[in-house]
């Protein structure tokens, strides 16, 4: 390729860069870090207070916030014009790298073509990487850094090979990336030890270069060390450890996202690269190019050794973000197409033909990735400040306040938020601060109090601020979504202060294994909507699995209206770091569907395992147990405690009834179902004309359902709405109404249709099906025999296996077949078990049929097949077979004996 041709090909990737970069720049709002920024460069008109608030609040040094200071006086304080400085960063970094690469390659004419080819592939990888594209979007230093890392590379190398002033150009630039940002002392190990390969005549000059940039940092040590103190003594990161490989796994995806860490396959991707680096480097060292492999030496350390040290770093202080990296990708860009040019290049015109077009797939994949991650606005942090802003300028007054967790009032120096007042708060572990900060807040008396949560898992992982105020207020409805951010409002009720170590409203003790024990809850009823229940917990020898606790609210009958789940804390906050002896507080917010009649419930709580994905069993309790949750309480709900607002009804009817009862709509949550299943129908009723004469006692409703030959299959009575009289209704009002319909396990398969009915005037709503096989009461012929009976439930009266002999890797199917002897509301599964020996070797467990003949559906006197397909080992070991069989439900097996619980079928080996 002749020179002309290289710089026209340059200009367009450059341009194509610039394009990019600069598409759609100011539609993502500036998130909370680039407003950080804003705020530093605010203070540059004095050298003084910038120095100060970048010891006490920032990790960074100075230059990047005075060139930015500078810029903004020349271009604005737009987005568009905050970004662009950025943007003129990423772009300047694609000539550099190009030149980089040709200067890799320069003193041998027989490579000027391959010094082209690998600058020209090296600087569009640069121009369309999504990830360096994204933070040439950003206002912060990374892009700088970059730049200045990658320029002072390009200073060494020319400082080496010409020597004079390019040693000061070096020692000015290194400089410059040390007062930028503080992941150039990476890249001193780099330097130094390509200046010993380079020789005495490259090391000595180095020496005195890198002395010079050292002394010229040393006025910034001391306020460095103090930046360093803060983070040791206020860590900005829980306690913990990150392995080493997820910094290996992030560089490999780095190079395919904008933002590493979220691509399928990340373990395979990680070893692939490092193959691919093995390949590159041998094949430099084979081509013995001693010129050529010294200079690529120090593009290979310029990423190799900031990735290990920050690799070693990680397992000291668990805090990592793939941007810490930005350094290393246009060096690692640079030694990948530097290696295998000179590996496949040199093998005639197949070797150049693999590869260019393994370079053109690359581009073509880069800047198609980029592009379509820009046209869907996810080249930014994705956090919406902007629209948060906006909101609480139109909803907030002067005499409400914003408390922002985390403590971070930077994206409302740059977004107006409106007059209320605003605090910050880091709630962390710190209660006692907390509670004193809120509690001058609630002695002042605010009308309401919004409270702003960003990065939650960090600065308020108890969620402690929200529940204080929670007890204290009325939520207030936050209409919209506010990316990166969750808004609650309060109207306050009550300003009395915070007790650090309240006694729970009701007291418990619940065991749930060697985690956690529940030593009490409150319960906060006056949030319409919603019901908020604060549970009390102290750890006992937990372990590094991570918890989730899942409220219930149940009928009579066990049917479950409605549930949440909340973690213990959260992720970064387990039960492992909870303080011992100390009760932590674990808030679970259960909305309350609109059609809940007021009457008393069943709260049940129970503890997922997210790691060995199960139940924690629940060891000791003094409440009631059913299985491996505990109940809490029998709560009586009130028609205050449940939503007064607009009431949804999904499914429109309009049907009015004789004496003026409306029929509005209805809702339905499934259409499908087994018999013994429960329907949950929801009907939304109006008063349209005097409540006293529409109704005769018991003022009930049927409902039922109608099969296709018009006989009624089902039908129950039911009250109007349970609990509340329809002599209390306004004349207009509206009112849901929720019935369970518990489905006869007699009932036949087919289609129906569902129905409601007010003294003979029934109304046709949908349709529902019931997708059932014909039932069999006697057993298929050749059967294995089998007696054992399963509570009260079931006898197994037989098995099948095919095949009949147990082969190694062979698949084993069990066909169970049960004789039922009593129904029941419970939805058992079953466990087969392969076991050799003794011990189990394989397994299947799963509702019965696989799910399609759960244990509700079972009918008296009928005999149902149960298929479990077992994956046999290919190791299978030599000795005894069987299945083991048992039935189970939460954890808790029904009993087979007076001492078993389990039954053991003979199989042939």
């Amino acid at each position: 390729m002749k020179g002309r041709g290289a710089e026209y090909g340059l200009l367009i990737i450059i341009l194509l860069g610039f394009g990019v970069r600069i598409f759609a720049l100011d539609k993502p709002s500036l998130w909370l870090d680039e407003t950080f920024s804003f705020s530093l460069s605010n203070m540059a008109y004095s050298f003084r207070a910038l120095v100060d608030v970048l010891v006490r609040d920032d990790l960074h040094p100075f230059l990047y916030y005075l060139i930015l200071y500078g810029h903004r006086l020349l271009a604005g304080d737009s987005e568009f014009s905050l970004r662009f400085l950025s943007v003129l960063f990423g772009v300047l970094l694609i000539p550099t790298t190009y030149t980089i690469a040709r200067e890799l390659l320069s003193g041998r004419a027989s490579a000027r073509q391959i010094s082209i080819i690998v600058g020209l592939t090296s600087a569009a990888l640069v121009a369309f990487s999504p990830f360096l594209v994204r933070y040439s979007r950003e206002v912060r230093s990374y892009m700088l850094i970059a730049l200045l890392i990658a320029l002072a590379m390009l200073a060494l190398l020319r400082a080496v090979r010409l020597g004079g002033r390019w040693w000061i150009v070096y020692a000015a630039l290194f400089t410059l990336s040390w007062y930028t940002h503080y992941f150039s002392i990476f890249l001193l190990p780099a330097f130094f030890f390509y200046s010993v390969l380079m020789g005495r005549r490259a090391f000595l000059p180095w020496l005195g270069a890198t002395g010079l940039s050292i002394g010229l940092f040393l006025p910034w040590v001391g306020p460095m060390l103090w930046q360093m103190r803060r983070l040791i003594v206020a860590p900005d990161f829980f306690p913990g450890q990150l392995s080493p490989w997820k910094v290996i796994e992030d560089l490999a995806q780095i190079l395919l996202t904008e933002q590493g860490g979220e691509i399928v396959g990340a373990q395979f991707v990680a070893p692939l690269l490092l193959v691919v680096i093995g390949l590159v480097t041998g094949g430099l060292i084979l081509l013995r190019r001693d010129d050529v492999v010294k200079r690529a030496t120090l593009v290979f350390l310029a990423w190799i050794v900031p990735v290990a040290l920050t690799a070693v770093a990680v397992t000291y202080i668990p805090k990592f973000a793939p941007r810490y990296m930005i350094t290393a990708i246009a060096p690692l860009i640079l030694s990948l197409t530097l290696g295998l040019c000179l590996l496949l290049w040199r093998w005639s015109r197949i070797g150049r033909t693999i590869y260019a077009i393994a370079a053109i797939v690359a581009m073509v994949l880069s800047l198609g990735q980029t592009v379509y991650a820009a046209a869907r606005g996810e080249l930014a942090e994705g956090d919406d400040p902007r629209s948060l802003a906006r909101f609480l300028k139109e909803r907030t007054g002067p005499d409400d306040v914003l408390l922002l967790v985390k403590d971070a009032p930077h994206i409302f120096q740059y977004y107006d938020a409106g007059p209320a007042r605003i605090i910050g708060l880091n709630v962390m572990t710190d209660l006692t601060h907390s509670a004193q900060v809120i509690n001058q807040l609630l002695a002042e008396h605010p009308r309401h109090i919004w409270l702003i949560l960003w990065q939650q898992a960090w600065a308020d992982p108890g969620d402690f601020a929200a529940t204080e105020l929670l007890r204290r207020g009325r939520t207030i409805t936050v209409t919209g979504s506010f990316a990166g951010y969750k808004a609650w409002g309060f109207e306050m009720l009550d300003y009395s202060p915070i007790v650090l170590q309240p006694t729970p409203q009701v007291l418990l003790d619940a065991d749930f294994g060697d985690v956690a024990s529940v030593v009490g809850y409150d319960v906060i009823d006056h949030d319409p909507g919603w019901l908020h229940v604060i549970s009390y917990w102290r750890r006992n020898r937990p372990g590094p699995g991570r918890y989730i606790a899942t409220l219930t609210l149940e009928d009579e009958y066990g049917y479950s209206y409605a549930s949440a789940t909340q973690p213990l804390a959260t992720w970064n906050y387990l039960p492992s770091a909870w303080p011992p002896g100390e009760a932590v507080r674990v808030r679970i917010d259960v909305p309350l569907p609109p059609y809940l009649s007021p009457r008393t419930y069943r709260v049940w709580l129970s503890l997922w395992d997210a790691k060995a994905k199960g139940y924690v069993p629940i060891t000791r309790a003094t409440a009631p147990v059913q299985g491996r949750r505990v109940q809490l309480a029998d709560l009586p709900l009130t028609r205050a405690q449940l939503d007064t607002g607009a009431l949804a009804i999904p499914h429109r009817t309009e049907h009015t009834f004789a004496g003026g009862l409306r029929l509005l709509g209805y809702d339905l949550n499934r259409t499908e179902a087994l018999p013994g299943d429960p329907l949950l129908l929801a009907l939304g009723w109006q008063a349209a004309s005097d409540t006293q004469r529409m109704f005769t006692p018991p003022e009930a409703i049927h409902i039922g359902l109608r099969a296709a030959d018009g006989r009624v299959a089902y039908s129950s009575e039911y009250p109007l709405l349970d609990g509340e009289p329809a002599a209390e209704w306004a004349a207009g009002e509206i009112r849901l109404g929720a019935y369970l319909l518990l489905l006869p396990v007699e009932l036949e398969g087919g289609r129906y249709t569902l129905e409601v009915g007010i003294a003979g005037d029934w109304l046709k709503l949908r349709d529902v099906n019931i997708p059932m096989e014909p039932r069999r009461f006697d057993l298929p012929p050749d059967v294995r025999p089998a007696d054992a009976r399963f509570g009260g439930l079931a006898r197994l009266a037989g098995y099948r296996l095919e095949p009949e002999a147990l082969a190694p890797g062979r698949p084993l199917t069990v066909t169970l077949y049960w004789r039922v002897e009593g129904s029941t509301r419970e939805s058992y599964h079953v466990t087969a078990q392969l076991m050799a020996n003794g011990e189990k070797i394989a397994q299947h467990d799963g509702i019965p049929a696989g799910g399609t003949r759960p244990t509700t559906s079972w009918l008296p006197g009928e005999v149902v097949a149960d298929v479990h397909p077992i994956v046999v080992p290919t190791d299978l070991p030599q000795g005894q077979y069987a299945i083991l069989v048992a039935v189970y439900q939460d954890g808790e097996r029904l009993p087979v004996g007076p001492d078993t619980d389990f039954v053991l079928l003979p199989i042939s080996p």
